[in-house]
Parts: structure tokens; C-alpha cells; sequence
């Protein structure tokens, strides 16, 4: 027998219109533009570029983690609490600022690590969302330049110490502090 709750095939229902919803972002800001992979042009990488770089490799090192013991329930977790959380809450409401008001330098910094960040998040998922997976990721391997025919025949990633910058992390966990701090304040004082 198994516990059926419908609340929660609803809500990862929702997890999938959010991952569908902020590949588009992603790709409307990075198509047609240069994102930075033909290595020809200066990038510019900000906190929030260098802290979801170092987001993603802590959640490729669980993940893996969980699939290796067989963990597939913690699995699904880490993933949906870094896709929804970490990407989709911080990071894309972080780059706008960059996309819209930074320097050409930092949009080129900003778009590769979007596209990036998307990549390889649709290869982590891709076991568990096989056909999403694939629909987004024919589309965003245009932007790199590079792939194969297909996700299934891609590496699977691997956690890679060398790109967790410890001290961007810091310093943006403290800007967050600070943002759900002031988000407080104005909930409490009923503040528009």
C-alpha cells in the first residue's frame, strides 16, 4: 500500500512549472546575446554569479551522495530545495539587477553563469525528470556551443572544489539575512 496525498503531487506539479518557468527566463536573457562561450570577450562574475556557482556544487555533492546510498527520497529533496530556493528564488531575482543596469562585462558574467548554472542543474535532475529535462536542455545546448544529441549521453556532474568560492558564499548569506530581515519588518508593520 501506498500513502497517496494529492497536496503532494500538486506541489511537485508546481516544481515543474517553476523549472519550466525559469528556463525561459533564462533563455529569453540569454538568447541572441553573447553569453560569454566563445571565451573571446571579458566576463565579469558578481557575488551572486560566484555564490550560485558555489550553491550548485554543494547540492552535485548531496545529491550524489543520496543516489550513491540509495537515497532517493533525499535525493529529490536536495533538489527541489536548491532548484526552487537557491535558483529560482535567489539567484534569478539577483541577476536582474545585473541584466538590466550592469556593465557589458557583467551581463556577459551574469548570462554564462545563468546558462551554466541551467546545464548542468538539467543534468543533476534529468534521472528524475527525464523528459522536461531533455525539452530544456536541446534548447539551452544551442547557447553553449557544445553537447551531444541528447542529455542521456552527457557526463553526469561531478563536485568540483574548485569552483565554491567559501567567501562569496558568506557574504551572500549575509545579504540575505539582511533582505529577509527588512521583508520582516515590513510584513509585521504592514508596510506596502
Amino acid at each position: 500500500d501506498i500513502n497517496w496525498d494529492m497536496n503532494r503531487l500538486e506541489g511537485y506539479r508546481n516544481f515543474c512549472n517553476k523549472l519550466w518557468n525559469a528556463s525561459r527566463y533564462v533563455l529569453m536573457s540569454a538568447e541572441g546575446q553573447d553569453c560569454g562561450f566563445s571565451g573571446n570577450n571579458e566576463m565579469k562574475f558578481s557575488l551572486a554569479d560566484r555564490w550560485i556557482q558555489g550553491q550548485l556544487q554543494s547540492m552535485i555533492k548531496e545529491f550524489r551522495h543520496a543516489l550513491d546510498t540509495f537515497r532517493f527520497d533525499i535525493a529529490a529533496n536536495i533538489l527541489y530545495e536548491f532548484t526552487w530556493d537557491q535558483f529560482c528564488g535567489w539567484y534569478l531575482e539577483l541577476t536582474k539587477p545585473v541584466l538590466f543596469k550592469g556593465s557589458e562585462a557583467e551581463q556577459r558574467g551574469t548570462r554564462h553563469t545563468l546558462i551554466s548554472v541551467l546545464e548542468t542543474l538539467l543534468r543533476v535532475a534529468h534521472p528524475m525528470l527525464p523528459f522536461m529535462t531533455e525539452e530544456i536542455w536541446q534548447r539551452v545546448k544551442e547557447l553553449t556551443g557544445q553537447g551531444g544529441e541528447t542529455i542521456m549521453l552527457e557526463a553526469y556532474p561531478e563536485f568540483d572544489v574548485a569552483k565554491v568560492d567559501t567567501l562569496a558564499v558568506e557574504d551572500l548569506e549575509w545579504v540575505k539575512q539582511v533582505i529577509v530581515a527588512v521583508r520582516n519588518i515590513r510584513g509585521e508593520m504592514d508596510i506596502s
